[in-house]
């Protein structure tokens, strides 16, 4: 997340903005409905558009899911819950940030509120655990709770970052995955990942990773110029995604997604730079390493 992604006092700069999946452990769960790739377990690769309220979320043993016994409110659907009885938890990747009793209560760009309802709408705890023999619950769910998620088990690698540039073969012509102003819910000029906003004609340093249809891992990148200036004979002037979506198909990428790109598009292989970034220093357009929150390894 940048500065601007943060909406509410839930949101920090430099929290994971969507899927990530290692393992079939979901670290942060799927959000704003954008495309993301999924590798399962037996090393197929797809690109899909997974949804929070498909998983089932557990809190300290007890699980809840969305249309049974908990209700999950997401951006851009709405900024605020709506208000009475049931208790609100904010959830931000694997943690309770916050839990209120009854009221509306803030939705974070960067997780998800999920409502806890009793019978008729009657309020009730999140229950930690029950004693035994006793009536009620002796815990509720607190701020700095774990958060376990699950529905993703078979999914050994999983990210949602930008739009795809290939599905089953068939290159992408368009934006699919969408991408707001999260305070003001709607669209902005220039989004994560997207930047610049024309699919067929804006160019800017570029980053794709897929597989082919037997799923072996495939990863490809444009070099872009630097943002200060363009220097004839020296920088590559990048790739627009239409161009991007050729190239996937020219190489046998079956299915394959734009990963960030523009100052933050940065390769290196046996600790040496593979490309130059786009970000460039002032005095003499030397690169200059954009500070990033996540990072990709492949051993």
């Amino acid at each position: 997340m940048d500065p601007i992604d943060c909406a509410t006092i839930y949101d920090q700069v430099g929290t994971i903005f969507g899927l990530c999946v290692k393992d079939g452990v979901v670290e942060s769960p799927p959000l704003f409905g954008r495309e993301a790739l999924l590798v399962r377990s037996d090393g197929s690769a797809s690109i899909a558009q997974p949804n929070v309220r498909e998983l089932v979320i557990e809190i300290n043993g007890k699980q809840y899911h969305h249309g049974g016994n908990a209700t999950i409110y997401t951006r851009p659907e709405r900024a605020k819950t709506p208000g009475g009885a049931g208790v609100k938890v904010v959830i931000v990747g694997r943690k309770v940030v916050a839990v209120k009793e009854s009221g509306s209560v803030e939705i974070p760009a960067s997780g998800f509120v999920m409502c806890i309802e009793g019978e008729a709408g009657k309020s009730t705890c999140a229950c930690r655990n029950i004693a035994a023999g006793a009536d009620e619950c002796t815990e509720d769910v607190v701020a700095g709770d774990s958060v376990t998620y699950h529905g993703m088990e078979d999914v050994k690698f999983g990210i949602q970052v930008g739009n795809s540039i290939i599905k089953d073969g068939v290159k992408t012509e368009r934006f699919i995955s969408r991408f707001y102003n999260v305070r003001k819910l709607e669209r902005v000029p220039f989004p994560p990942s997207l930047y610049p906003m024309d699919f067929e004609k804006a160019r800017a340093a570029r980053i794709a990773l897929g597989a082919d249809k037997d799923g072996k891992p495939m990863l490809f990148w444009a070099e872009g110029a630097g943002k200060l200036k363009y220097v004839a004979g020296e920088d590559s002037t990048g790739a627009s995604l239409t161009e991007m979506a050729e190239i996937a198909a020219d190489i046998g990428m079956a299915n394959g997604i734009n990963l960030d790109g523009g100052g933050s598009a940065q390769i290196l292989i046996k600790n040496q730079r593979a490309l130059r970034i786009s970000d460039r220093n002032t005095a003499d357009n030397s690169d200059a390493e954009r500070l990033v929150p996540l990072g990709l390894i492949a051993r």
